[in-house]
């Protein structure tokens, strides 16, 4: 089985091959700034390249769902169903990157799961909600002492000295994707964006 992971969710272009046969792995990560449409297909054909094959070969597509802009998740999910489109044997999986988080490292129904965006956001689930906030409101939904997972602890440490960061859990690389796929049935899952909405209108300056 070779699988091609595509994750867009981010100002990087994040990719990555798995052949179960060979055990071998190979990705590329290119951070593209606001240029993603331009290189994405770009960077698609040198990984496959690369690893010697051609879009017939793959079996599976794997996209990240999110959270993330809803131009950039657009983008990935409809590249990875272009690719596919054309050979019946390819399957298209989407990840939720909040799910996939949960998996990973929170434990309990109390763990926060915290990821950076591009706009000096943060994308935040807890409490069963998942918000889309300024880093000055996270003391508006985590309590003190609080366990949180994920990124952007470095950046915005001066909101967070008072919760419980739990360090280097929250980088997603595009092998992930492929690992939590292949773990669960993701065929019946609708290929939908996690697009967040704010809860209030802010005008923000994106990185670059």
């Amino acid at each position: 089985m070779k699988y091609l992971a595509i994750d867009t969710t981010t100002l990087e272009i994040k990719l990555a091959i798995y052949n179960t046969e060979n055990q071998e792995t190979f990705q590329i990560i290119e951070h593209v700034g606001r240029k993603q449409s331009e290189k994405l297909h770009i960077k698609i054909k040198e990984i496959l390249e690369t690893n010697n094959l051609k879009v017939s070969d793959l079996n599976t597509i794997v996209v990240n769902l999110g959270p993330g802009s809803y131009t950039s998740l657009r983008l990935g999910i409809a590249t990875a169903k272009g690719l596919a489109l054309p050979f019946k044997h390819i399957n298209v999986v989407g990840v939720d990157s909040f799910k996939m988080m949960e998996e990973l490292y929170a434990k309990q129904d109390t763990d926060a799961i915290m990821l950076e965006n591009n706009a000096s956001q943060l994308y935040l689930q807890t409490n069963g909600q998942q918000v889309i906030i300024a880093p000055e409101e996270v003391k508006d939904y985590l309590t003190e002492g609080q366990k949180v997972f994920g990124t952007g602890f470095e950046e915005y440490k001066e909101y967070l000295e008072n919760y419980n960061l739990q360090e280097n859990t929250g980088k997603i690389e595009a092998i992930d994707l492929i690992n939590y796929a292949i773990k669960h049935d993701l065929s019946d899952k609708p290929l939908e964006p996690l697009y967040i909405k704010p809860l209030t209108y802010k005008k923000y300056v994106y990185k670059l």
